[in-house]
């Protein structure tokens, strides 16, 4: 019998209820941000939509990544926005993992008048004709309230963003450098804008290596540090590439580890001599020992050095 036979006499004689083997929620984020008013599309959907997903044709919206955290954040957004359920959740994709919501025209439609593009550059095309096309925006979010803009932050710090050690090469101390990538040049303003909103103020990079002439965002400025900390910081999700010193520890870790550093190096003057992988292993050694301590302190302690 071939596997066309045989499909065809299981439809025929047996009845398939689909069922999820996912119990929502995944995770607490989404249904404690619509308990404070949320409006996930608008701040989850679509910006993950920019950040780590796509459009494929015949209405499939797809997240890639390496972070479960963010396919289940993912999955919720759908599940609580649409009662819709992943057709594949975080399914092997060449070294990532993809989930995938088959939507309707409907939806897709509704997404697109907030937002009228979901592809962030130019792919098989010239410049000039992308930009023909409706561009990608998150300027919608710039109105919302203070968890909207907040969770937007996180999220885009948590995908597209690094924690890194800055080293003032004149005095010796170590500041936190965050940095956001993004290189399409309407969304890396409305991301400066989107960080003005919450008192975290970045400094756009600029880069002629990438298609537009920019690489995104960053900031090594303590009152962005403090603010940063004060929506919440990193969410739980690993450092998965591109890191010298901190490959597959959480982002949220090494920062607080980087602040507990700093808290230290003040405390100790020739901690201001080590050389930067000296202090990228202390760091390393903070996270693995657990020797930080919780955002409140690191704000609290900010807050006398500002």
């Amino acid at each position: 019998m071939t596997s066309a036979t045989l499909c065809k006499f299981l439809k025929t004689f047996y009845e398939y209820k689909n069922e999820s083997k996912l119990t929502f929620p995944l995770t607490d984020i989404v249904p404690d941000l619509i308990k404070k008013g949320v409006d996930v599309k608008k701040s989850i959907i679509i910006p993950l939509l920019l950040q780590e997903g796509c459009e494929k044709p015949k209405n499939r919206l797809c997240c890639f990544g390496q972070s479960e955290t963010i396919h289940k954040i993912w999955a919720d957004a759908w599940y609580f926005s649409y009662k819709l359920l992943p057709s594949i959740f975080m399914g092997k994709f060449r070294m990532i993992y993809e989930t995938v919501h088959i939507s309707n025209d409907h939806i897709i439609s509704e997404l697109k008048t907030v937002c009228p593009n979901f592809k962030k550059s130019p792919y098989k095309e010239s410049k000039n004709s992308y930009f023909k096309n409706p561009q990608p925006t998150i300027s919608y979010i710039l109105n919302m309230k203070r968890d909207e803009l907040s969770i937007a932050l996180r999220l885009w710090t948590s995908t597209e963003g690094s924690i890194m050690i800055f080293k003032d090469p004149r005095v010796g101390l170590v500041y936190p450098k965050l940095k956001i990538g993004c290189t399409h040049p309407t969304l890396v303003r409305e991301l400066q804008e989107l960080g003005h909103k919450l008192n975290i103020h970045f400094t756009i990079i600029k880069n002629k290596k990438t298609w537009s002439g920019y690489d995104g965002l960053y900031s090594n400025s303590l009152k962005a540090t403090k603010e940063f900390l004060k929506i919440g910081g990193f969410l739980n999700i690993k450092i998965s590439h591109k890191s010298k010193y901190f490959l597959n520890l959480y982002k949220q870790d090494v920062f607080l580890s980087i602040l507990e550093f700093i808290v230290r190096q003040r405390g100790h003057t020739e901690k201001r001599n080590l050389k930067i992988p000296e202090i990228a292993n202390e760091i390393r050694q903070i996270v693995e020992k657990r020797e930080f301590k919780s955002p409140q302190f690191y704000i609290n302690f900010l807050g006398s050095l500002i």
